[in-house]
């Protein structure tokens, strides 16, 4: 059913559990599998200087893409399917899926108690905004 598989990942303890299910997942339907991180910048150009403030520089993917590598190549994850991007997380997630033809987004979610926080914020907005089908999977 899945062709063309992309795990989001925020780098944190959660990644190495949403890596081990999207390679169920990808090895169950036969399909690629993409891993993604994606830096958002404290504060947008537009935002800060309508602020007052100077605009801050992008953050270096050089940091996260070391992390990114030593999890995706202990989990046989080649260097081709391995992406760092800067910029609103959701948005970033969203386009790397429609780059890749991806047919399904899986993406961890640190829900907190509480009815506004059921979902996540960023889980939340993906799973409305994406044009394939999104897994959530709740990690602690």
């Amino acid at each position: 059913m899945y062709k063309n598989i992309l795990v989001a990942t925020d780098l944190l303890e959660s990644s190495q559990f949403l890596i081990t299910l999207a390679q169920e997942v990808s090895k169950a339907h036969q399909a690629s599998l993409d891993v993604l991180h994606v830096i958002e910048p404290p504060m947008s150009a537009e935002y800060a200087a309508a602020l007052g403030f100077a605009t801050f520089p992008d953050p270096s993917t050089e940091g996260a893409s070391l992390v990114l590598k030593a999890l995706a190549e202990a989990n046989n994850i080649t260097s081709e399917h391995q992406h760092v991007e800067v910029g609103h997380v959701r948005s970033k997630i969203i386009e790397m899926a429609e780059k890749l033809n991806c047919d399904l987004i899986i993406i961890g979610s640190h829900a907190k108690p509480g009815l506004s926080h059921l979902l996540g914020r960023t889980a939340h907005s993906v799973i409305h905004h994406a044009t394939c089908d999104v897994l959530l999977a709740r990690v602690k």
